[in-house]
């Protein structure tokens, strides 16, 4: 399933992404493409970063209010 179309980008590939190590939507965007674009799928792309990578103590120090 797309959740970037503008960069035909699918879940899978954004999963990946995060499971390797990103840990924002600008670390994903720079592995995938994914946002880049009209970032229509910013939301998506934070909600995958939440439910894969939630409780990432990395993750937490790089969040901004």
């Amino acid at each position: 399933m797309f959740v970037c179309h503008c960069g035909a980008v699918t879940h899978r590939e954004i999963a990946s992404a995060i499971d390797g190590g990103a840990e924002t939507i600008e670390h994903v965007s720079d592995e995938t493409g994914a946002g880049a674009g009209c970032g229509g799928c910013h939301d998506s792309i934070r909600a995958l970063l939440d439910e894969r990578c939630g409780a990432c103590p990395r993750r937490a120090l790089s969040i901004v209010a």
